[in-house]
Parts: structure tokens; C-alpha cells; sequence
């Protein structure tokens, strides 16, 4: 939410997203065991890390995506920064949304059964 408002964090967590998308799912899983040793939360651990950041991806570009001149109606409208969130933004980029969580579904369900 904080990388789709703010063009600074965007930059920031935007590296740190693709470099964590392109990495093999054994690079998760290596140093959680190193950690943890092996069992349910090593495999806990290794799915969320691998899985979210599709989640956090599609949010970020669903949020993007809502026109700036609803956003600005909202504003004029006399909506706060709560109500222009959960009445325009959060709705229209549902869709985007919904995609993320699909994908994190899929890359969990994939971690899962190389953890298993």
C-alpha cells in the first residue's frame, strides 16, 4: 500500500520484488532450513516468502491504475484519505488485486509441494 502512494518506497521495494521473483524456489527454502531445521514452519515460512510477492506486485500496480480524476473527485467530493481509499481506489483496483491473489495461490501451492 505505501509503495502505491509513494513513488520513493515504490523505487525501493520494486528492486527488492524482482530480484525475489526471479530467484529459484530452493533459494527459499536453503536458508529457512539453515534456520530453522526441517518441519512445518520451515515450509510455513518458505511458501509465504516465496509466495507474496506476487500479491504485493499486483496490488501496487492495481493501485497505480485508478485514474488520478476519480481520485481527484473524491477529494472534492469531501471524502477522506479513508473513504477515497475504500469507496474508489480499493474497488477499481480490485480486479488487479484478485489477479495478485490468484498468482500467490498458485506459487503457495508450488512451495508447498517442494516443501512437502
Amino acid at each position: 500500500l505505501m509503495a502505491s502512494r509513494s513513488d520513493r518506497v515504490e523505487k525501493i521495494v520494486t528492486p527488492i520484488i524482482d530480484t525475489l521473483q526471479v530467484l529459484p524456489s530452493f533459494c527459499f527454502i536453503i536458508p529457512v532450513v539453515m534456520l530453522f531445521r526441517v518441519g512445518d514452519v520451515t515450509a510455513m515460512i518458505a511458501t509465504v516468502a516465496f509466495a507474496v510477492v506476487p500479491a504485493i506486485r499486483y496490488t501496487n500496480h492495481g493501485l497505480r491504475q485508478v485514474p488520478p480524476a476519480l481520485i481527484e473527485a473524491a477529494k472534492v467530493s469531501g471524502c477522506t484519505r479513508r473513504q477515497t481509499f475504500l469507496r474508489v481506489q480499493l474497488p477499481l483496483a480490485l480486479p488487479e488485486i484478485m489477479l495478485g491473489v490468484n498468482q500467490t495461490i498458485l506459487m503457495a501451492l508450488a512451495m508447498i509441494i517442494i516443501c512437502a
